[in-house]
């Protein structure tokens, strides 16, 4: 009878060990604001993506996303080139993604030459930002500037 309960305990450990692991190996983000997000960003545009697909740059997969671009707000020289951003496919390396059609306001940064956002980016659906956050981002012009 004692048997039993020891195996219980074993698998409990492993499952709590296995859960743990997991968690670490996740995409792991600071707690920010919209602001400061776009603060951080080196280039940011509000847009509707046009195209997805997968491209390998560097031995690294990523998702590539063009838009049409509606507004700049951060980066032109760096925006005004190709339309298109990249994202990690893994979500475990913070990898984003965007709806087709839908408009997104759009934040990331250069790391090799490459355009890339994530998930600790400010990059969401236009539609779901607050319209106190929309009027202090669209009426103040350095609202993205540290």
């Amino acid at each position: 009878m004692q048997f039993r309960p020891s195996i219980a305990l074993v698998l409990s450990i492993v499952g709590i060990l296995s859960l743990e692991i997991s968690w670490t190996d996740g995409c792991t983000c600071f707690m920010e604001t919209r602001r400061e997000k776009c603060q951080r960003s080196t280039f940011g545009f509000i847009g509707y993506p046009y195209f997805a697909g997968r491209t390998n740059i560097g031995g690294m997969e990523y998702n590539r996303f063009c838009f049409f671009i509606v507004r700049i707000h951060k980066g032109l020289s760096v925006v005004f080139g190709e339309p298109c951003v990249y994202s990690s496919v893994s979500s475990a390396a913070c990898g984003t993604g965007f709806y087709s059609g839908s408009l997104s306001i759009v934040n990331g940064y250069i790391e090799s030459g490459v355009k890339q956002v994530n998930l600790c980016g400010w990059n969401e659906r236009w539609r779901s930002v607050p319209s106190f956050v929309k009027f202090m981002f669209l009426t103040q012009p350095n609202w993205c500037y540290a």
